[in-house]
């Protein structure tokens, strides 16, 4: 068995790429994207090498009255700068963009649920900063109750070469 097998977390690492928030549905908010955090692949482990994969996960709770639906879309972007200039990188699907649809029209009662939208992405083309960003698209917005809480995270991982594990 190797260290891989037993101590994975040693070759990982996990950012912050979304505080937690609310979102409440009104038509500022409807189908609007939010930036997460610019995360410098760079410092994400100082002096190790640059990781080359990322998993996002965005973690939703929702509450929403009958008969509506919630569409989420998450995308990573790229840059080489942390103020400007981002575009879109490609999921490993080959789309540049991962999505949920949560409720139902068919519902009669007030919906609530949980989960997590994820998605890969091959880091190896990427430039130095990225970030994540997740649009709510609600499909009505009926008496301001539509909320969805968000936070979201990059489990980073993949280095060219494998650094020293602190598994005994």
């Amino acid at each position: 068995m190797t260290s891989l097998m037993r101590d994975i977390g040693s070759y990982l690492s996990m950012v912050n790429a979304l505080n937690a928030q609310v979102v409440t549905g009104t038509t500022a908010t409807d189908n609007t994207e939010i930036n997460g955090f610019a995360v410098d692949r760079e410092l994400v482990q100082a002096g190790r090498p640059v990781m080359l994969s990322a998993k996002l996960g965005v973690q939703y709770d929702y509450a929403f009255p009958a008969t509506a639906t919630l569409t989420l879309t998450g995308h990573v972007q790229h840059s080489s700068v942390s103020t400007a200039g981002w575009a879109d990188l490609a999921f490993k699907n080959g789309s540049t963009s991962v999505a949920v649809t949560v409720g139902s029209t068919a519902s009669t009662a007030t919906q609530t649920g949980t989960g997590v939208l994820t998605g890969n992405v091959d880091l190896s083309g990427a430039k130095r900063y990225i970030r994540m960003q997740i649009t709510p698209n609600w499909s009505t917005l009926t008496t301001l109750t539509e909320d969805v809480d968000l936070g979201a995270m990059f489990v980073l991982g993949g280095y060219d070469t494998l650094p020293a594990s602190t598994a005994s």
